[in-house]
């Protein structure tokens, strides 16, 4: 029998993790438009809840608006597009990759308008967040690697079958997208009814192809 392998990444929680709902503290200057993403207020995590179903409030969203170090002018929130509004020549999906050894989210995107593209993506989990640049001849995908509770998946299938366990449950990315605005992608998304290679039809996302 072949010795299972461990990756260093792999998650050691014997249950899900959850995280609160409250969306990453991402400010933005009305005059200069830098933006900030807040990181914490000085305290620690805090938990709701009892037992298993311990639910992470994590210290970004005690975080309040800075004065932009910039300009002076106060900064303000910035307004959130559901990915499900957006126009109809862009289009953002996800897919959950790797199973329990190498677990990441690869973020896609299609654009009939050049001038429509993603400049930076950030990416909510249970333990924080992740930020990526999108460089402007960057190819879609873009691939954020998960470890320890972050990792958590209830099966190996790979890709994801975004069954009814909805194991990401929380997590979400935040797309800025030039010329559209801050776009909200959550990850709770279900598409199977159950878990397994039976499912390979139903394996698909929104611009209908996956990534073999």
């Amino acid at each position: 029998m072949p010795q299972q392998e461990f990756s260093p990444t792999r998650t050691h929680a014997t249950w899900k993790p959850r995280v609160f709902d409250n969306d990453l503290a991402i400010y933005e200057c009305p005059t200069c438009h830098q933006v900030h993403i807040g990181v914490t207020d000085g305290s620690d995590v805090t938990w709701t809840g009892t037992g298993r179903s311990l639910v992470a409030e994590l210290p970004y969203g005690r975080s309040e608006a800075p004065f932009c170090d910039r300009c002076g002018t106060r900064m303000e929130p910035m307004p959130l597009i559901d990915v499900a509004d957006l126009p109809p020549e862009f289009t953002l999906d996800f897919q959950f990759r790797g199973g329990f050894n190498s677990n990441c989210v690869k973020i896609k995107w299609f654009s009939k308008n050049r001038d429509l593209r993603p400049q930076w993506i950030a990416v909510k989990t249970f333990t924080g967040y992740q930020v990526k640049y999108v460089p402007e001849k960057k190819f879609s995908p873009v691939t954020f690697a998960f470890a320890d509770e972050d990792a958590y998946c209830y099966c190996d299938s790979d890709p994801c079958e975004e069954c009814m366990f909805r194991c990401k449950f929380g997590m979400c990315a935040y797309v800025y997208v030039k010329g559209i605005g801050l776009v909200r992608m959550s990850f709770d998304r279900m598409l199977a009814s159950g878990s397994g290679s039976g499912n390979d039809g139903l394996r698909r996302t929104h611009t209908g192809y996956v990534d073999k």
